[in-house]
């Protein structure tokens, strides 16, 4: 995955369009669920994310009870690109790295926020049948570094493959 040790969007780099705040739950064919039961009760194969602020704070979540809290930005552009902050507190001192998705948002309110949106991971570059070796994207360091911004949505739309996308779709606000 295409990461980076400082932000690459800023807050002017913001999308106007953000998912609806509330419980998002990734779809899987494989795992049934009773989305309106609560997540307490969905098995160990569910997986959702709980949204907050427009995007700015998102909390992964998986049916083995294990939470991740992270700061994320919805960034302009085709395609939407979201950037997540990881912070890894198990090192002394902490160090802080940005992971990057791309994004499909779909169902659209007139509000501007969306409840369904396919997302992929943004990838470094391409493995050759047969080597280990990963022929970087444009723009891409072979330390699976973006140069720029116009890097980061170049390896997006490269990236995007059906074996990747994951669908999402919100399920009811938070609180419930």
């Amino acid at each position: 995955m295409l990461i980076s040790e400082r932000p690459m969007f800023g807050s002017g780099d913001r999308s106007t369009v953000s998912p609806k705040d509330g419980l998002w739950l990734g779809e899987d064919q494989e795992c049934a669920i009773d989305s309106s039961a609560p997540t307490a009760a969905w098995p160990g194969c569910a997986t959702w994310i709980i949204v907050r602020a427009s995007g700015a704070d998102l909390e992964l979540n998986d049916g083995k009870h294990q939470s991740q809290r992270l700061s994320s930005l919805f960034a302009n552009g085709e395609p939407m690109i979201i950037e997540a902050q990881y912070v890894y507190n198990a090192k002394h001192p902490p160090t802080t790295t940005y992971v990057y998705f791309a994004l499909d948002p779909q169902s659209l309110a007139p509000d501007g926020h969306f409840t369904r949106a396919s997302v992929w991971p943004v990838e470094c570059g391409i493995q050759e049948a047969g080597s280990s070796q990963i022929r970087s994207f444009p723009g891409v360091t072979p330390e699976c570094r973006p140069t720029s911004q116009a890097a980061i949505h170049t390896a997006a739309t490269a990236s995007r493959r059906s074996e990747q996308l994951k669908s999402w779709r919100w399920v009811r606000a938070e609180g419930r």
